[in-house]
């Protein structure tokens, strides 16, 4: 009788033992339950409420692309986040806001950003005067600044 009770308890503890290690090992594959933090972004151009093709990317340190826009016209873009491995992600609009800004004005922009909409958050360029200008992205969370983007290039053109 005691060899039914050892294969019992040896079974067990051997089913514990692994149900152990598929716990150990699913906790420990890097996927904490904390957001992606940005570390870059996308413009990209936005019309009739769909995402288009990437107009400037700051990735690395490193900016890519710019803004053309001509005079008197506007144009409507959102800004997408990039995790460290360059993944495209959105930011919970209930704990971050964003703010536009521009900097070397050599041209002459207004930047109008929608409160109506959640993350990814559409803003529109209008083009006032001829020249290049650098937009600046700010995202806060929690009030805090959490990224700083350099100057992203906006070239304003005359209308031919």
């Amino acid at each position: 009788m005691k060899k039914p009770f050892i294969y019992a308890a040896k079974s067990a503890l051997y089913i514990l033992l692994i149900s152990g290690l598929f716990v150990a090992c699913d906790n420990s594959t890097g996927s904490d339950d904390h957001e992606q933090e940005p570390v870059g972004l996308r413009i990209k151009s936005f019309e009739n409420e769909i995402v288009g093709d990437t107009i400037i990317e700051l990735s690395a340190g490193s900016v890519t692309g710019n803004i053309t826009i001509e005079i008197d016209s506007t144009k409507q873009y959102v800004v997408i986040f990039l995790d460290e491995d360059g993944t495209e992600f959105q930011v919970d609009g209930a704990e971050h806001s964003i703010n536009f800004g521009q900097t070397n004005a050599n041209a002459s922009i207004e930047i109008f950003q929608s409160s109506e909409f959640a993350f990814p958050t559409p803003f529109r360029v209008t083009g006032n005067s001829e020249g290049t200008t650098d937009l600046t992205v700010t995202l806060f969370h929690e009030g805090a600044a959490e990224l700083v983007s350099p100057g992203l290039p906006i070239e304003v053109t005359s209308s031919n």
